[in-house]
């Protein structure tokens, strides 16, 4: 869509309030001001009122932007969700990975604007905006090849120009020496295949019960106040013990102890 239909698409990216509220504005404007412009050229008189009939139109348009984001949205959430560990995460096409992190992001509160789907993405693949610092994020959905300083140095030029907060670089596969070297020395944080791993909650934890079946009053979340499952760690210092998950995880990742 975004190359049959770029202004469609751009406006697709923007918040959904957005879109609702330019339906409503470009409504009104050609249905009930333009029409009571007075015009002296009657050519003008007549191109407004013809303008008029375009206000459902237009307006409809930008509903359906609306629309298109909220299923884009819908299906992000979704693809985030069906990656069960590391490897389906590999098996993405690149688009689909480039989706996927910039899902994790959202997920961490910040604001994403994906920059590589439509075309050239000029250095970086996702931009990631919170509390007034920004993210340049660029994805290498490299499997069995090493992502080499050269990438890192694009980056980095990127991040510098666009005068960001920092920069990450994330590839399924590995880095070189060199790349993790010149990283270390500038703001690029590289993640790997296996530090992505350890990073996105794939496989992290796995429900034993329902909040049904467990005993004792069953908590709210402290993050969404939704009703918390046991749940068992399968990773890190805590593997193996029991502790409470919202059940909206991966959505909230509110966590107590028992």
């Amino acid at each position: 869509m975004s190359k049959k239909y770029p202004f469609l698409n751009r406006v697709a990216s923007l918040p959904r309030w957005v879109s609702v509220v330019a339906a409503v504005a470009v409504y009104m404007f050609f249905r009930n001001v333009l029409p009571l412009v007075e015009f002296h050229n009657p050519v003008f008189k007549g191109f407004a009122l013809s303008l008029s009939l375009l206000a459902v139109p237009l307006a409809c348009l930008f509903l359906l932007a609306a629309l298109v984001s909220v299923v884009r949205g819908w299906k992000r959430k979704q693809l985030f969700i069906d990656q069960k560990n590391i490897n389906d995460v590999r098996r993405l096409s690149w688009q689909e990975f480039e989706q996927y992190i910039g899902e994790f992001y959202r997920n961490q509160g910040y604001q994403v604007e994906e920059k590589g789907q439509g075309g050239s993405d000029g250095g970086i693949d996702l931009i990631a905006k919170k509390e007034g610092n920004t993210l340049l994020v660029q994805c290498k959905h490299w499997q069995s090849r090493k992502v080499g300083v050269s990438v890192v140095r694009e980056l980095f030029g990127v991040v510098t120009a666009e005068k960001a907060a920092g920069g990450v670089l994330i590839t399924t596969g590995s880095f070189t020496q060199d790349a993790q070297q010149f990283a270390h020395r500038q703001n690029i944080r590289l993640i790997d295949g296996e530090a992505l791993s350890e990073m996105i909650p794939i496989d992290e934890v796995v429900p034993r019960a329902s909040s049904k079946e467990a005993k004792g009053p069953v908590p709210q979340c402290p993050k969404c106040r939704s009703i918390m499952v046991n749940r068992t760690a399968k990773k890190g210092s805590h593997r193996g013990e029991d502790f409470w998950g919202c059940s909206r995880y991966p959505a909230c990742r509110g966590t107590l102890e028992k």
